[in-house]
């Protein structure tokens, strides 16, 4: 049971190295399926945040939004705070300067485990004890670095 479930999460992290990020637009917000998954905030191919939802598209709308309130997001606090801007630039800034990149879990009673599961397993591989920590450090996911593991 153990090595499926590694075999799996390795075939997962394969998938996320090889991927290729996406620019964020309305347009990709608004086609987000509203099923559990892990989410990567990219910026010039460096990690910079790992998040994971039981409904990806609220959360990543709850990562843009200009309210104060409806966003609890320490990755935007932190975006504020490095940058120097306002809260309601954060929005901007992530769009102009972020790429995004998630994979999406199956709807069923493991999906919330398979998430957490998933989003530890990145934050490891990438050698970070806290998922804040990426913010403030770059991982470059770079082929030579993923050949290195």
């Amino acid at each position: 049971m153990k090595k499926k479930i590694f075999e799996e999460l390795s075939r997962n992290y394969r998938k996320v190295c090889k991927a290729v990020p996406k620019k964020i637009t309305n347009d990709l917000i608004k086609n987000l399926p509203d099923n559990p998954g892990v989410y990567i905030f990219y910026e010039d191919r460096k990690v910079k945040y790992v998040g994971r939802a039981n409904k990806l598209k609220k959360r990543i709308k709850q990562h843009l939004s200009n309210s104060p309130k409806s966003s609890n997001s320490s990755f935007r606090r932190n975006i504020q705070k490095k940058m120097g801007i306002k809260y309601t630039d954060t929005k901007d800034y992530i769009m102009q300067n972020m790429e995004f990149y998630y994979i999406i879990f199956n709807n069923n009673e493991f999906a919330y485990a398979d998430t957490l599961l998933f989003e530890a397993f990145l934050i490891r591989q990438w050698k970070s004890r806290k998922k804040h920590e990426l913010i403030n450090c770059d991982y470059d996911l770079s082929e030579d670095e993923v050949n290195k593991k």
